[in-house]
């Protein structure tokens, strides 16, 4: 996901740089038309010398930031920037969030089976402990008979 709203941001922005260009180009298009220059671009040149009209040079030489003639873009590029960033946030905020809790599942499993090993070590050691006193119950018995038998 966070890869899909990375390539749309980029895409988004790589439109915009584009439209820059191409808005400078559509204005010296746009003068040069409204000065009559639409015959063609060699003539549309010839007249402008023969006029002295500099204007379509200048515009398209002149060139403004982005931002002054992307002045409609500013606000929806600020507020895709922004959520965006949120997203983006959000998703690293998740992320920790999911290990943080497989890490505290994965420590509480550890320690439940920890105690379920804990337990079982006492029953054994309990059931080592009886057979240790049968057999020594056992071996006094046998000791008792061997010293009846001298």
């Amino acid at each position: 996901m966070r890869g899909t709203i990375c390539h749309l941001w980029l895409s988004l922005l790589a439109i915009a740089l584009i439209g820059c260009g191409q808005s400078r180009i559509d204005q010296a298009y746009e003068q040069g038309r409204q000065a009559g220059y639409n015959e063609g671009l060699i003539q549309g040149l010839e007249k402008t010398k023969e006029e002295g009209l500099q204007r379509v040079a200048e515009v398209a030489q002149a060139s403004k930031p982005w931002f002054v003639e992307m002045q409609w873009m500013l606000l929806p590029l600020g507020i895709l920037f922004i959520v965006f960033t949120f997203v983006l946030l959000r998703s690293v905020i998740d992320t920790r969030r999911v290990e943080t809790r497989q890490a505290s599942d994965q420590l509480t499993q550890y320690i439940q089976s920890s105690q379920q090993d804990l337990q079982q070590l006492r029953s054994e050691m309990s059931q080592i402990r009886a057979s240790v006193s049968n057999l020594a119950v056992e071996v006094k018995q046998v000791l008792i008979d061997l010293t009846k038998i001298d």
